[in-house]
């Protein structure tokens, strides 16, 4: 399966939060998140190289409920004036890996590809969040928009 490992920085964003049954994904809120965040973000003044991404945080009883939180996000290089209507998640510096994924495939069946393939490949990841990592120049309408699902390498 085709992937790059890289390094990152620490990096800051805010953004907006909804929770979502994976059971029941159609029924999320996901693209409400997302339409809130570029409303709000000309207000931000967000730099034209902000990073955009959809970020999943997992509890310890995911698996058995199907809950977890999903996060629409944009970079920042600091909390200063952002208000209380916004999230505040920093990601953690260290070694990641990320697998390109056309985004009309994007799916659980994509994440079960890229956790099955870390794992018979016994690469440890930080399985408390992952993200989808879209590209400056993403576009959702293009059919050929690629994306990348992206993990915490555990060092």
């Amino acid at each position: 399966m085709k992937h790059e490992i890289f390094e990152r920085p620490e990096i800051r964003y805010i953004g907006f939060k909804t929770e979502v049954n994976l059971k029941n994904i159609e029924e999320s809120n996901i693209g409400g998140i997302w339409d809130e965040l570029f409303k709000n973000t000309p207000s931000l003044n967000i730099a034209l190289d902000a990073e955009y991404i959809g970020l999943e945080k997992y509890s310890s009883n995911t698996m058995e409920t199907g809950l977890f939180n999903y996060y629409a996000l944009v970079s920042v290089a600091n909390y200063d004036g952002v208000s209380g209507k916004f999230e505040q998640v920093a990601l953690p510096e260290g070694k990641y890996i990320k697998f390109p994924v056309l985004f009309k495939e994007l799916g659980p069946d994509k994440y079960q590809e890229v956790y099955k393939y870390v794992k018979d490949n016994n690469i440890s990841v930080d399985i408390r969040f992952d993200f989808e990592l879209y590209p400056q120049d993403f576009d959702p309408s293009n059919d050929n928009a690629i994306m990348f699902i992206t993990l915490k390498i555990e060092e």
